[in-house]
Order: C-alpha cells, then sequence, then structure tokens
C-alpha cells in the first residue's frame, strides 16, 4: 500500500520523537553524534519524500503552450456576395491563406464581379454591365503579437 507524502512526513518525525526519546540523557558527548546523525538521516528522508512529491505534481500539471497557432498551414476558400437589390453587382472572392506556428497570416485573395450567376469565368454583360473586368487581387498580412 503506498503511503502520501503527508504521511511519511508525519511517520518521519514520530521516529524522530521516538529516537530522542530512548537516548539517556547523561551521556552528552554520545548525544550530540546522535543528533548529527539523526540530522543526517532527516535530509534524507526529506529528499526522498521531495522526490516522490515531484513527479506526482508533473503529472497532474498539464503543459501549456501559449503563442502557438492551433492550426498551421495553408487553407483555400471563397466568399459570395449575393447583392439582393442590384443582382448585376453581386461579386465572388477565392482566397488561399498561409498560417505559420507562431500565429503570422498571409492571405492572398482575387475578387470579381459576376451577376447573379457565381461564374467568375462569364464573360459579356448583364443588364448593360460589363463582366470583362479582371477584378481586383488582395495580399493581406497578419502578424501575431
Amino acid at each position: 500500500m503506498l503511503r502520501t507524502a503527508t504521511q511519511n512526513a508525519l511517520a518521519a518525525i514520530a521516529y524522530t520523537v521516538v529516537l530522542l526519546s530512548a537516548i539517556p540523557a547523561s551521556t552528552e558527548d554520545n548525544l550530540e553524534s546522535r543528533i548529527q546523525t539523526l540530522e543526517q538521516e532527516l535530509k534524507l528522508m526529506k529528499e526522498q519524500l521531495q522526490s516522490q512529491i515531484k513527479p506526482a505534481q508533473n503529472l497532474s500539471t498539464p503543459s501549456k503552450k501559449s503563442g502557438f497557432s492551433t492550426l498551421p498551414g495553408w487553407s483555400a476558400g471563397y466568399r459570395y456576395n449575393l447583392n439582393a437589390d442590384d443582382k448585376s453587382a453581386t461579386r465572388i472572392r477565392l482566397f488561399l491563406k498561409k498560417k505559420s506556428l507562431t500565429g503570422n497570416v498571409v492571405k492572398m485573395a482575387w475578387e470579381r464581379q459576376t451577376g447573379h450567376v457565381p461564374n467568375f469565368f462569364e464573360t459579356g454583360t448583364i443588364d448593360g454591365v460589363s463582366l470583362n473586368k479582371w477584378g481586383t487581387i488582395y495580399i493581406e498580412q497578419e502578424i501575431k503579437f
């Protein structure tokens, strides 16, 4: 059966009290050497108790890493802006994103007016609005600090 650190400490104190009470008081020279021996034994017991306590604390405390991103790497996506009032003004945006371990982000995007059909390769006009435009290219950078 494993004893807890408190039980070990109490046992060490009780052991020391029993040893000191068993020594006759008339032998003072012998008493000083016995006290030094007991002090050394107490130091050894203390070191043993500390070595038993430290691993238990390390196992119970989860390690926390701060300043790291949860999902580093590349990602891609799109944003479709449907203009309910003027369907010819509807736009689509395609983007690539690179996120580093430290949380810094670089995003590259291309946005183009598509009309109400999200086909960004379509050319011509919709309701007199030309779709022969290249669109807008974005480069965004986010630095975490």
